[in-house]
């Protein structure tokens, strides 16, 4: 019997078919074996059906050229933009819940749009040419984000869904004030619409077009002044602005009558301002900058009781009379003159001739022991702005590493023998001459007998006597170097910090019991420390 040339498992699948010769292939009635010599299994029908299906299936998928593909459903959003002035122009781009811009069209002057769009969310995101604004539309109304409408749902086989977008217009008309005359003039509907007169005339009128409906904030601006409708200095008292879809309104904003602040500021040429402020609103106006003389002038559209602050380089305070705040009060169509004193102290430091880049801060102590202001001059001689009236006790403080020590006024150490210094007003950059000491530096190397140490660490000192201040760390460089600056006369031990080993007191010990106290004498500078590390 020959058995089935193919694996097993076909072997079933054919119902067990199965071939086998019963004659010797000669003679007549043989032929060419096939006949009666060859025997089929019981399940013959079966397995022939399956043949015939497989190669049924088999013909079909090769006489296919093209593979099946389902019909795209689309749908429809139709609609118009109604423009109110003629001939702008806009742009639609659909967006869909993954903000994916999905498609884009240009709208004619004529505003109707035809969109076909798969089964899905969309928003309607509009651009249009005059103003250069954009928002966003739904089947509901139009808004400045898709926050503020609801999208269109597109679903298989509903009808075209039908919109209209029906923007708005304000009519604007503004009484400038004689000092905005001939420079250019903003006007904006904060979000949605801006015009700019480049040379304003007493009264301009002037319309915004093509406005999302909505109410929003009306301001104008000339220069780094900007006025909200009705007239004030600060959005939060702002009346908004509401129009309807496809609405024109009327505003009028008069600002021919402002109030004024202007007055005198003397003092050295430095950055100085004025800032007026209400405790309902905060800043009413625009900073004033004081002027190379020491002039200032402000133009306020804000009435009532307000708060002056000052600025004289990087100090400020409020206004003050005897610890109270002092108040002034904007009337529209006058003006408030406020005059200013210089309370600023010329400070001077007779520093060490080694001492190229001062860094320092003076303090004000008055007679509670409180510290009244403390502020960081820039360079050295140096101007404190803004002190106030009283009696004080003065210190400058070097920064940490400074070749001098902390001195009280005139030159002692301890502020109990400090000189009073009585500041007033008017007495104006009294000279105040600091003699700080000179300090002590302590530098040196630490490292291997064969070379630098290559080690990762930092030099410090410990005060041993009374009344020291602790100085500054310094950090040991790629070769071992390090220098200490700033140190004040008396006795130190010296101590290495490592990250990968114990740390060594000077001379090279462990046991700080061991260590060798250094004694630094005003303005000496020890140079001479060595330390040679051990394996």
């Amino acid at each position: 019997m020959t058995k089935f040339p193919y694996p097993a498992r076909w072997a079933s699948r054919f119902g067990g078919l199965r071939f086998s010769r019963s004659g010797s292939g000669s003679g007549s009635g043989s032929g060419s074996g096939f006949g009666s010599g060859f025997g089929f299994g019981s399940e013959f029908g079966s397995a022939i059906v399956f043949i015939l299906v497989l190669i049924a299936v088999g013909a079909n998928l090769s006489c296919s050229d093209e593979p099946t593909t389902e019909p795209v459903v689309t749908g429809q959003i139709i609609g118009t933009v109604s423009f109110t002035e003629p001939g702008p122009g806009a742009s639609l781009s659909v967006e869909d819940a993954k903000r994916t811009r999905v498609s884009f069209i240009e709208v004619g002057p004529d505003g109707y749009f035809d969109i076909s769009l798969p089964p899905g969310t969309y928003w309607i995101h509009l651009r249009t040419d005059n103003p250069s604004y954009s928002s966003y539309a739904g089947p509901e109304g139009i808004g400045l984000s898709k926050a503020e409408v609801a999208p269109f749902i597109v679903k298989p086989g509903q009808p075209a869904i039908e919109t209209a977008i029906r923007l708005s217009s304000v009519d604007v008309t503004v009484h400038v004030p004689e000092e905005w005359l001939g420079e250019p003039l903003d006007v904006a509907l904060l979000g949605t619409g801006y015009a700019r007169i480049f040379r304003p005339e007493p009264v301009e009128s002037i319309t915004l077009h093509n406005l999302v409906p909505g109410s929003f904030d009306l301001y104008v601006r000339s220069g780094n002044t900007n006025v909200f409708y009705p007239g004030v200095n600060s959005s939060r008292e702002s009346e908004p602005i509401t129009v309807e879809p496809g609405g024109r309104k009327s505003v009028i904003l008069d600002l021919s009558s402002p109030a004024y602040v202007e007055g005198r500021f003397p003092g050295a040429e430095t950055d100085r301002s004025v800032v007026i402020h209400s405790r309902e609103v905060g800043q009413v106006g625009p900073s004033m900058q004081v002027d190379a003389e020491g002039n200032f002038r402000g133009i306020f559209f804000y009435e009532g009781t307000c708060q002056v602050r000052i600025r004289d380089g990087r100090a400020s305070e409020w206004l003050s009379a005897d610890g109270v705040q002092t108040d002034i009060t904007l009337i529209r169509g006058e003006t408030f003159d406020l005059q200013l004193e210089d309370r600023s102290v010329a400070v001077n430091l007779d520093l060490p001739a080694w001492a190229d880049r001062p860094l320092y801060s003076v303090e004000f102590w008055n007679e509670s022991g409180l510290q009244a202001i403390r502020q960081v001059p820039a360079s050295n001689p140096s101007r404190i702005p803004l002190v106030p009236d009283g009696t004080f006790r003065l210190r400058a403080t070097p920064r940490c590493g400074q070749p001098w020590t902390s001195t009280w006024y005139p030159d002692v150490t301890d502020s109990s023998d400090a000189e009073w210094v009585v500041l007033e007003s008017g007495a104006s950059n009294l000279p105040l001459q600091f003699s700080p000491g000179e300090a002590a530096r302590v530098e040196g190397f630490i490292r291997f007998e064969d070379g630098p140490s290559g080690l990762i660490g930092w030099a410090h000192l410990t005060p041993l006597d009374d009344g020291l201040a602790q100085p500054c760390n310094n950090r040991l460089h790629a070769d071992g170097w390090f220098q200490i600056e700033g140190i004040e006369p008396g006795r130190y031990l010296l101590e290495f910090w490592f990250n990968e080993r114990e740390n060594l007191w000077y001379p090279g010990v462990s046991d700080p019991a061991k260590a060798v106290p250094l004694k630094l004498v005003a303005g000496q500078s020890r140079d001479d420390i060595e330390v040679i590390l051990r394996d």
